[in-house]
């Protein structure tokens, strides 16, 4: 059994619990983002959800903000908190993560961000879209549409290939079809007005907001994971040949693990510096040696 922390979902309206990002997927993060491999990345967040979260059920039901939510709150709890970015005449100003998830829960908790539409013998349950990348507007129709209910017969889209979920967009009637942009477009007036990241004009920051019909989720994560190789390697180096841990135990730690196993090594050698530099103070001085004429 692992450790598990929990947050509470604001568009499902209950707990999940999950466990915390390793070393392991914290290099494997890095070396996507440092190959330049979104849609690996991608994929590679959706194994990440899958393997942590506890209750499985739950994943198919997770809008891509909740996924994000529970991605940040990794990312705050395992790596640090603390977020840097720039802004005028590369000023560095801090944020915390913390801060951006609690506010984003506190905006969209009360909305409703779902719609059942019904046209003669059709019933159509609509919600926001479940995928961290949303790159064309056919991938919207095909995220949003949850439930079909046709006379008796009810379809989970979740259940059905791309071809198919086109396949009964397509013969949708124009009415539905008019429907289902409009909820699109009201929603994305309402989400638009929530931000990731608030304007500062004094700052030089510019408005991020938190769109669920753009790939913006995907692009924030991606940026907040961003790291260099060579300090992955560099930790991992200080910890296996001078702290003398494995690298197994190395690779199943958090980040944030790494730093407090540092700071207690450097304490550790600070204390020996001070010990060594008082017992040396506290020999006996040598008499000094005659001079020759």
């Amino acid at each position: 059994m692992r450790f598990t922390t929990k947050l509470q979902l604001p568009l499902l309206k209950r707990e999940v619990r999950y466990s915390t990002i390793k070393n392991n997927n914290y290099f494997d993060i890095i070396k996507f983002i440092t190959n330049k491999d979104d849609e690996g990345l991608n994929n590679y967040f959706e194994f990440i959800l899958l393997d942590i979260i506890t209750e499985k059920s739950i994943i198919n039901k997770l809008s891509n903000i909740e996924k994000f939510l529970i991605l940040l709150d990794n990312r705050s709890l395992t790596i640090g908190d603390n977020l840097q970015l720039k802004g005028n005449n590369s000023t560095k100003i801090q944020f915390l993560i913390s801060s951006i998830k609690n506010n984003i829960i506190n905006n969209i908790k009360d909305l409703n961000l779902t719609k059942k539409i019904q046209d003669k013998d059709f019933i159509i349950d609509l919600n926001i879209p479940k995928s961290l990348i949303i790159d064309d507007f056919d991938k919207i129709y095909r995220e949003i549409i949850n439930k079909i209910q046709i006379g008796d017969e009810i379809i989970d889209t979740n259940t059905l290939t791309d071809f198919e979920k086109d396949s009964i967009i397509s013969n949708l009637p124009a009415s539905i079809s008019g429907d289902i942009f409009n909820f699109i477009k009201e929603t994305q007036e309402i989400t638009s007005k929530i931000s990731i990241i608030a304007e500062n004009s004094k700052l030089g920051l510019e408005n991020v907001p938190a769109n669920v019909f753009d790939s913006t989720f995907f692009m924030f994560l991606k940026s907040i994971f961003t790291d260099d190789l060579n300090n992955f390697y560099e930790l991992q180096f200080q910890l296996i040949h001078k702290v003398n841990l494995s690298f197994d135990h190395f690779m199943s730690m958090t980040p944030n693990e790494c730093k407090i196993y540092i700071n207690l090594y450097n304490n550790e050698i600070k204390k020996q510096e001070e010990a060594e530099s008082r017992s040396s103070s506290s020999l006996p001085s040598m008499p000094s040696m005659p001079k020759f004429r």
